[in-house]
């Protein structure tokens, strides 16, 4: 589909340019025929071809339109599709950074629990243990036979880092248009509460999370969070608290890296 945008746009931009060129050859010889040093001018300069379609408009009223529409369009199709990837490269970095905080969260839990992440530490201490779900998610990323990978509690599993993460919208990919941001890590808010205050909850969070029991401190290269909205890339944050970019290939080969190995195919 991305092969077929860019021919499309490719060919679009192709006839801009020829039409800017045949309306621009047609003001040009016109041009000539009302002023040679216009005409001239107009050789080394734009801006006295427009000037001149401007103040003849009736006479050159079809080519100047005609031309002037061929250069929108063709801005057009040149600048936005470049605008739309900047936006989405920044969208990735930011989210990168997004992951790279929760890794980060998630090694200080750890010392301060013990070497423990949230999943792993029972109710009574103040963990999420009770509410691990490992390999429950169906709405995320599912393996070859079609199970699930991720657990379908992630939001209550980070609920538990609030500390450390301190803001929610950490846990909400700028890419991710599905979402709530939320600004508070509480899921149910006293009465009197303003209605600014947006509250916590399984719609908060874009990011999918692995609870597996071999997701701990031990083993550095066991895939814990991923990103998938990033038009078929995807980030990818290790139990080390590094952040890998990813195609889905790259995915794929991670998770066959793991200690458990998971095979996964494009759905």
């Amino acid at each position: 589909m991305l092969i077929s945008f860019m021919i499309t746009e490719d060919i679009v931009t192709l006839i801009c340019l020829l039409g800017i060129a045949i309306t621009g050859i047609v003001l040009l010889i016109e041009n000539f025929k009302k002023n040679i040093g216009w005409g001239l001018a107009s050789l080394f300069c734009g801006v006295p071809l427009l000037v001149f379609g401007i103040m003849n408009f009736k006479k050159v009223k079809t080519a100047f339109l005609m031309h002037i529409a061929f250069y929108v369009i063709a801005l057009t199709v040149g600048v936005l599709p470049a605008f739309a990837k900047a936006k989405a490269k920044a969208q990735r970095i930011s989210c990168i950074n997004n992951l790279k905080q929760i890794g980060v969260a998630c090694r200080i839990y750890a010392t301060d629990n013990q070497d423990r992440f949230p999943w792993q530490i029972p109710q009574a201490e103040g963990g999420t243990a009770h509410l691990a779900k490992p390999r429950s998610d169906t709405d995320a990323l599912l393996d070859n036979d079609g199970k699930p990978i991720f657990d379908v509690n992630a939001w209550h599993h980070f609920q538990a880092l609030s500390n450390e993460l301190s803001n929610p919208k950490i846990l909400r990919c700028p890419g991710d248009g599905s979402v709530t941001q939320a600004n508070t890590f509480q899921s149910t808010l006293p009465q009197g509460t303003g209605r600014n205050v947006i509250p916590y909850d399984k719609n908060s969070v874009s990011y999918w999370l692995r609870t597996d029991p071999e997701v701990d401190e031990s083993r550095p290269n066991e895939v814990m969070v991923v990103c998938p909205h990033h038009n078929d890339q995807y980030n990818v944050l290790f139990t080390n608290s590094s952040v890998h970019q990813s195609s889905w290939m790259r995915l794929a080969q991670y998770f066959k890296d793991l200690s458990n190995p998971i095979i996964i195919n494009r759905q």
